[in-house]
């Protein structure tokens, strides 16, 4: 195995998509949310990818506990043909624990087919727990802090499967908004992850332990009742005990947004 074979680096461009929200009578709501991330390579033109993913939800509201019910669709495409397609359900429900703290409860139920590999076929159970909140403080801080705990299996058992499928995840989240002035705010977010898979990787002879962090910063400007414009960075790292599944990325992306 070469080296070349192991990392490569690339600039690539992104687009991203259009969310709609209608109210209802009776405090429900229906929303769609479209989501277009189409990634071309300046070199690495087989890596070219868009995802395609659409939201569709109807969430009810209760004095201070609110319903949601969502289902998500997925497209992922490789060089031009489809690599991954994922559906299935989403169920959440939030509650205002007093004027500045609220709890939101999640649990999700996906399902992933690759049609040209199907070895990879599988679904997968995850489960989100959060507290919002806002603190009486300079800059008018909002936050939120949450775990997550996820469980994926195969459909077809086999020793690659075990080994690059079947998996134990979990995590933490953290995050801050703050308003910098009247019309700029400023988004910080963490995300840490660890993947535990359940086979021994036939090459290597390991069993994969992956550890995953990602920073977020988010500047928002708002240019009109209906314009903002923001700017973000993510920062992101892959450390496994497999050297094949390690990798660092940046990202940085402009985004005007239209809300109506």
């Amino acid at each position: 195995m070469s080296q070349k074979s192991l990392g490569r680096g690339d600039h690539f461009r992104k687009i991203v998509g259009v969310q709609l929200t209608q109210p209802l009578p009776k405090n429900r709501q229906i929303y769609g949310r479209w989501d277009a991330i189409v990634r071309c390579y300046n070199d690495e033109r087989d890596q070219n990818h868009d995802n395609h993913s659409l939201l569709i939800g109807q969430q009810w509201s209760r004095q201070s506990e609110q319903l949601d019910l969502s289902v998500n669709l997925q497209h992922y495409r490789l060089d031009n043909s489809l690599y991954r397609a994922l559906y299935g359900p989403s169920l959440g429900w939030s509650k205002a624990l007093d004027m500045d703290l609220t709890l939101q409860l999640r649990s999700s139920w996906l399902r992933l087919e690759h049609p040209d590999i199907s070895w990879r076929d599988s679904q997968q159970l995850l489960f989100n727990l959060r507290l919002y909140g806002t603190l009486d403080l300079a800059y008018s801080p909002t936050w939120f802090a949450g775990a997550f705990w996820g469980n994926e299996w195969s459909d077809n058992q086999s020793v690659v499967s075990k080994a690059s499928v079947d998996r134990h995840f979990s995590g933490l989240q953290t995050g801050t908004q703050l308003s910098i002035a009247e019309d700029w705010s400023l988004l910080l977010a963490a995300t840490a992850q660890g993947s535990n898979y359940d086979g021994q990787d036939w090459i290597y002879g390991l069993v994969r332990d992956d550890s995953y962090h990602s920073i977020d910063l988010e500047l928002k400007h708002l240019l009109d009742a209906n314009w903002q414009l923001s700017l973000n960075f993510n920062y992101s790292k892959n450390k496994s005990n497999i050297e094949l599944y390690e990798y660092d990325r940046r990202q940085l992306s402009l985004a005007l947004r239209y809300e109506f």
